[in-house]
């Protein structure tokens, strides 16, 4: 905020505006008078209390200058930089450290304050991790035909990793916790930036052989609770949980009917970091418990 004292001015006549409009007066005194009661501390608004706080130590590197100070593959830092940290921005010197002790295998603990970038200090590790790692995996196939299955009539349900190669080992090679779901959704927001933006989707194409990083949040709201198999209580047979997956089918299919809606209207407002707030069905970010 360049201007703090200027913004809550605005913001002080734009609500005595809003409250002019609906509740005009026939008499301009009167007017004048009611705006006089109401534009005072503690009426309308309270009077901001601005505290200055020095910057934060900077450690004098960029994301690129410190990979190489650290001996991190350049690949990171190209990746990092199509989304996940600006190009050319130094980092904290906080931040440096916390990446320095966990390539050492320390475990770290950040207490600083709030706009001090201590997510930057478990991305930055994590990615570094992931993308060095994802430079040993196989190519994946070819997306199979109707991989979004929910808009056939087919029964079967596809995979949404169906085409990963078999060589590639299953397993979870991060996993983040936060004590609020509130927490995650910034979060997400900056992990489908860069997992699934344009410029980090192409960086994958063209040096990780197409393929990506998978990602997902486990919260209550993921769908869909229950088994994929159940038994019947009749014939003692197990088949597909007909009831869930339905269940699941109406569910992606609203998923995939906003992010319609988010990208049209990111491209008729020209601004597409309303993407970030939407699941590309398209992409990396996983659809459901069952993938």
């Amino acid at each position: 905020m360049i201007d703090p004292f200027r913004t809550f001015d605005q913001l002080r006549e734009a609500y005595l505006r809003y409250l002019d409009s609906p509740f005009r007066l026939r008499y301009a005194t009167l007017m004048g008078e009611r705006r006089r009661l109401l534009d005072d501390d503690r009426q309308l608004y309270r009077m901001p209390l601005f505290e200055p706080i020095a910057p934060y130590e900077s450690s004098g590197l960029t994301v690129r200058a410190a990979a190489a100070k650290l001996g991190v593959s350049s690949d990171v830092a190209d990746f990092v930089e199509t989304g996940l940290f600006p190009a050319g921005v130094e980092l904290f010197q906080h931040q440096y450290e916390a990446w320095q002790a966990s390539r050492r295998g320390d475990a770290v603990v950040v207490t600083t304050g709030t706009g001090s970038g201590k997510t930057e200090c478990y991305l930055l590790p994590v990615f570094s991790y992931l993308i060095e790692r994802s430079a040993e995996q196989p190519s994946p196939q070819v997306v199979p035909n109707h991989h979004r299955w929910w808009n056939h009539s087919r029964e079967e349900r596809i995979s949404q990793r169906a085409h990963e190669p078999p060589a590639r080992q299953a397993a979870v090679r991060a996993l983040l916790l936060y004590p609020l779901n509130a927490l995650i959704e910034d979060q997400l927001g900056r992990i489908r930036k860069a997992c699934d933006g344009v410029r980090g989707r192409s960086w994958m194409d063209e040096h990780r052989n197409g393929n990506r990083l998978w990602y997902g949040r486990y919260v209550g709201i993921t769908p869909v609770s229950g088994p994929k198999m159940v038994t019947n209580p009749n014939t003692g047979k197990r088949g597909a949980n007909s009831v869930k997956r339905q269940e699941l089918k109406d569910r992606l299919s609203t998923m995939e009917q906003e992010w319609a809606r988010a990208t049209q209207s990111a491209q008729s407002s020209g601004d597409p970091e309303i993407l970030s707030y939407f699941q590309d069905p398209g992409g990396s970010e996983m659809w459901s418990r069952w993938d």
